[in-house]
């Protein structure tokens, strides 16, 4: 893989790393600290057919005050209309359409993004826009109503989404005295009250800082050019010295588990998942403890728990990995979808479940399975594809709070070395005594519904003979279901096919006759430098036509 000189500048103080990026890959970063204490990365990609920017702020629906929940959505809306050098309300927007741009921005618990793309001619006036929203921005109470009626509109749009109806009813599993638990998207009934704007601009006061916000910007100047322009307009944001949001309850109260929520969704569907509590595993991603466990359990081959859960006509899919978290809280989940009959099995489902977390343990821990997920993860890394502009700022703008800068394209990419004793540990915590059992299904019977998000729910302590059979289940090795075997499919592509991508491109194919009846074609061309091929087979036989029926086929 190539290294990037990486440029650390803290106000006049310059520090060089080394940054890790794909082998194809044409674009040069840099990162800085601005002396106002905000985090920048700069990528400059003179090729680009789009620049791009996105500002993450850390904070966001778990920071709501008291008395106003969906208050930091409302602010993020708030923003786009008007600020002190370009009042209009809608020029930020018209700038950006006209420049063939697009922009948006989202809440979520831990963070508010903002972010845009345009033509590259169009970046350093569009920053001129962008910087504002986060120096000083109007708040104009004359667009107060129109907004709170959009969240809501947002709201109201959401209200039969299948997603957001089991994801409302898996937070009433969660520790209610979590902000998380809490109603974070607002709405009429949470916002229209007396003192909003108020609330509105203490909000922005006392959790919008410098120090808790982090910018990428993605051009097609140079990096020296990208950094004079976001210096010169980012410099105001004001650094309000606020230490970092840290929310110390935790995700999960483990006095209530096991706990069963059970809910009703809104399409035809079953599905059963499995929630676990577990530490953090940011510092040890290069183990990647959580991505072996969740490939043992997922595999999807002869003799694999699906392949096992499906013969018996149980299930359709499952996945595992890491699942609902916090920065402070994680988890991870093992998700079933599940046919009617394995809806009426479900409890056989889980025992083979946990039967098939013992197998692990008990004869899953080998280096070389981690090794052939290392190899098929650092191939991936190696030739990939340059992402998005727009989807590149914007997911690189929220691993800048949390992420070395030197990691920032490697964190959860490139892999290490195997480390038995962190993957036994994670799978200490993948206990019965210690799960949220969530089931959608129709045929459950609720007891309650949900608040904001109307969905019909019952939830109880796992009983205790259940848990006593999932206990049994746990310490007991799965004998149907097998681990997979050595994958004679993964080899390491080695070193780069044409680091000049000057090859040779072959004008014709070449033939090979296999057999009398069988022929093939074969075209090497290496000008993208990728480790792929793409097979086209097409099979000719009479029988094709023998009938109507066979016509059809």
């Amino acid at each position: 893989m190539r290294l990037i000189a990486l440029m650390f500048v803290f106000v006049s103080n310059i520090a060089q790393a080394a940054i890790e990026a794909p082998e194809l890959s044409d674009r040069e970063y840099r990162y800085l600290i601005l002396p106002n204490s905000l985090k920048v990365l700069l990528i400059s990609d003179p090729t680009t057919d789009k620049a791009a920017a996105s500002m993450d702020v850390y904070v966001g629906t778990n920071n709501d005050p008291e008395g106003f929940p969906g208050l930091a959505h409302f602010l993020e809306h708030m923003l786009f209309l008007g600020t002190d050098q370009f009042p209009d309300a809608g020029e930020y927007q018209q700038f950006i359409s006209d420049q063939g741009g697009s922009h948006n921005a989202f809440t979520a618990p831990e963070h508010t993004n903002y972010f845009f793309s345009l033509n590259p001619k169009a970046l350093k006036p569009a920053l001129d826009r962008f910087s504002r929203f986060f120096i000083a921005p109007t708040l104009d109470p004359t667009y107060v109503d129109r907004e709170v009626n959009a969240v809501h509109s947002e709201y109201q749009s959401k209200l039969r989404d299948p997603a957001r109806l089991s994801f409302e009813a898996t937070k009433q599993g969660l520790n209610p005295d979590h902000p998380f638990a809490q109603f974070g998207a607002g709405n009429l009934s949470t916002l229209n009250k007396p003192g909003l704007l108020d609330a509105l601009k203490t909000f922005y006061h006392n959790e919008y800082s410098a120090n808790r916000m982090s910018l990428v910007v993605l051009g097609e100047e140079s990096l020296d050019t990208l950094e004079t322009w976001v210096r010169d307009r980012f410099i105001d944001i004001p650094d309000r010295q606020l230490a970092p949001s840290v929310i110390s309850t935790p995700l999960f109260d483990t006095s209530r588990l096991p706990l069963v929520v059970q809910s009703q969704p809104a399409t035809e569907s079953r599905r059963l998942t499995l929630l676990f509590p577990i530490p953090d595993t940011d510092a040890f991603q290069h183990h990647a403890p959580l991505q072996f466990i969740g490939h043992l359990l997922g595999h999807e081959g002869d003799n694999s728990l699906l392949a096992h859960l499906k013969a018996k006509g149980y299930a359709n899919g499952l996945s595992a990995g890491e699942g609902l978290g916090m920065t402070e809280s994680r988890s991870f989940s093992i998700s079933v979808s599940l046919t009617p009959e394995g809806y009426t099995q479900r409890d056989q489902v889980i025992e083979e479940v946990f039967k098939t977390l013992r197998l692990i343990e008990t004869d899953g821990l080998q280096a070389w399975r981690f090794d052939e997920l290392k190899t098929v993860s650092d191939a991936n890394f190696r030739f990939e594809e340059e992402a998005d502009p727009q989807n590149l700022v914007t997911y690189l703008s929220e691993k800048l709070h949390s992420t070395p800068a030197s990691e920032l394209l490697t964190r959860g990419r490139i892999l290490r070395s195997f480390d038995q004793a962190l993957v036994k540990d994670m799978l200490s915590w993948l206990i019965p005594d210690q799960m949220l059992v969530r089931v959608t299904a129709p045929e459950v019977e609720p007891t309650e519904t949900t608040q904001y998000y109307p969905t019909p729910i019952a939830r109880f302590a796992l009983e205790n003979s259940r848990l006593a059979r999932f206990r049994a289940a746990r310490n007991q090795q799965s004998e149907l279901v097998r681990l997979p075997a050595p994958n004679p499919f993964i080899q390491d592509p080695g070193k780069p096919i044409a680091n000049t991508r000057k090859a040779t491109i072959e004008t014709q194919p070449r033939t090979v006759y296999f057999s009398d009846s069988a022929v093939g074609y074969i075209l090497t061309e290496n000008r993208y430098a990728q480790p792929r091929s793409d097979l086209y087979i097409r099979l000719r036989t009479p029988l094709a036509a023998s009938s109507p029926e066979a016509s059809i086929m």
